[in-house]
């Protein structure tokens, strides 16, 4: 049943990834953000082409469906005391494969960062906020929001370790270990979604990001 209870959290998640901001800010104004910049539907893409009301509107957007399913998690099984935190992440990994890799759309979505960070915030606050100061000195630095995203994302797993090891999250022990292989598959997840922009990273050919509608060509999105 324990199991059976998790897999529910992350068809849940699935379901509620599966609304794409992007998709739905493309119907209402007809622009297609698939046919320009990146071809990404996600809050970076968006940001590119149709400027940064656009862009918060599919960040929102994008945080939501995942903060949405979390909380459905813990209202359903807090009754499992600091383990609800693993159905919580059950519930953002679904959201995050929803996003991912949509069904209704050849299973090609976004990269998936905005539930991430979502749902960083709700796992850790604390952790979320450290990891944020990282993600957006990483980017504003160098200004590559692929090498920002994938740190970021990367440093969330090393700071709820941490803090679980450390000062602790009440898990059980299949909690803990959970903890970790969730975290991987988090971080996995990022990584295989920005394999492109790895590659442009080593070969130096990444474009740095910019806030242009046209003539841009960062990739990100």
């Amino acid at each position: 049943m324990y199991y059976l209870q998790q897999l529910l959290c992350l068809i849940i998640g699935y379901c509620f990834g599966l609304i794409e901001s992007g998709v739905i800010y493309s119907k209402i104004t007809h622009v297609d953000l698939r046919h320009h910049g990146s071809g990404n539907t996600g809050a970076t893409n968006t940001l590119r082409v149709a400027g940064k009301k656009a862009g918060a509107m599919v960040l929102a957007g994008d945080m939501l469906k995942c903060a949405i399913p979390c909380l459905i998690a813990w209202l359903l099984f807090k009754g499992y005391g600091g383990d609800v935190k693993i159905f919580v992440f059950f519930a953002g990994i679904g959201a995050i494969l929803g996003h991912n890799f949509p069904f209704y759309m050849g299973f090609k979505g976004g990269k998936g960062v905005a539930c991430t960070a979502a749902l960083a915030i709700i796992l850790d606050p604390v952790v979320s906020l450290i990891c944020a100061v990282i993600f957006f000195s990483i980017a504003l630095g160098t200004g590559y929001v692929s090498l920002a995203s994938m740190i970021g994302v990367s440093c969330v797993y090393i700071g709820l370790l941490l803090h679980n090891f450390v000062w602790g999250y009440g898990l059980s022990t299949v909690g803990t270990v959970e903890l970790i292989i969730l975290g991987m598959v988090m971080v996995g997840l990022c990584v295989f979604q920005h394999r492109a922009n790895i590659k442009r990273l080593m070969n130096g050919t990444e474009n740095k990001f910019s806030t242009k509608r046209k003539g841009s060509k960062n990739i990100n999105g």
